[in-house]
């Protein structure tokens, strides 16, 4: 997708990036908050748009008499594949604790949580094993989900159990 907005609309690129912040406003269409999407969000995979030709958006508010634009993304869905926050030892010892907390019982290797309720068990975890392991694993984890706890997404958990990954 951004190879074709880079392609194809290129002109409006060129102008979006020649233009301020402050007098954006100006120029802002739909494939400027794309292409902001795109480059701002670090490993984007897919992307869902909805249009509806009925309705009429402004972004643009006045913040201390200046024409700005004000826009959020919201994180609906992700994944958080443990295997590749840490190494065979650690994951064993993560793995165990998922089992612990059950979050992922039986053997199970992928499940999907709503975030703030999988933050929520692991914290209720550390709060009861206090050793130096599980708190280095678990802080690991709920650094890694931190910036997207406010959006409270879904997220596929996947882990990799007895492998030579």
């Amino acid at each position: 997708m951004q190879m074709y907005i880079n392609k194809w609309f290129s002109a409006d690129v060129n102008r979006f990036q020649s233009v301020g912040e402050m007098t954006i406003h100006k120029e802002a269409t739909s494939v400027y908050f794309i292409w902001q999407m795109l480059n701002n969000i670090s490993n984007l995979s897919w992307i869902k748009v909805n249009l509806n030709k009925n309705i009429s958006y402004n972004r643009i508010v006045n913040i201390d008499q200046i024409k700005t634009i004000r826009y959020n993304i919201k994180i609906i869905r992700g994944s958080l594949r443990l295997f590749d926050l840490f190494e065979t030892r650690e994951l064993n010892i993560v793995n165990d604790i998922m089992d612990r907390c059950k979050l992922l019982p039986d053997g199970q290797m992928y499940k999907v949580f709503k975030l703030r309720k999988f933050m929520n068990v692991l914290d209720m975890y550390l709060t009861d094993d206090t050793g130096s392991e599980t708190f280095s694993v678990i802080n690991t984890i709920i650094q890694k989900l931190e910036p997207y706890e406010i959006d409270d997404p879904e997220i596929l958990l996947i882990t990799d159990r007895n492998s030579d990954i």
